[in-house]
């Protein structure tokens, strides 16, 4: 696995940034601190937290691929 300049794995720069360009707004939170406010309010809102962003995540993967095809040219 190899960091970008965030320090977050190219595979999830990618998924932000094909979010971004579509329009997705669901990204703009990160993930650590919709965690953080889902534990601090409830427990259980983490694991639905995690659980739609995980499923969402592999909606992306499928659609995109594990890599851009621009990447590979």
């Amino acid at each position: 696995m190899t960091s970008g300049s965030e320090g977050i794995s190219g595979e999830v720069q990618m998924t932000l940034i094909f979010s971004k360009s579509v329009g997705c707004t669901i990204f703009r939170r990160s993930m650590l601190s919709v965690l953080f406010v889902a534990t601090s309010t409830w427990p259980l809102a983490t694991a639905m937290a995690l659980d739609s962003w995980l499923a969402l995540r592999v909606t992306l993967k499928n659609v995109l691929g594990s890599t851009l095809c621009l990447a590979n040219t």
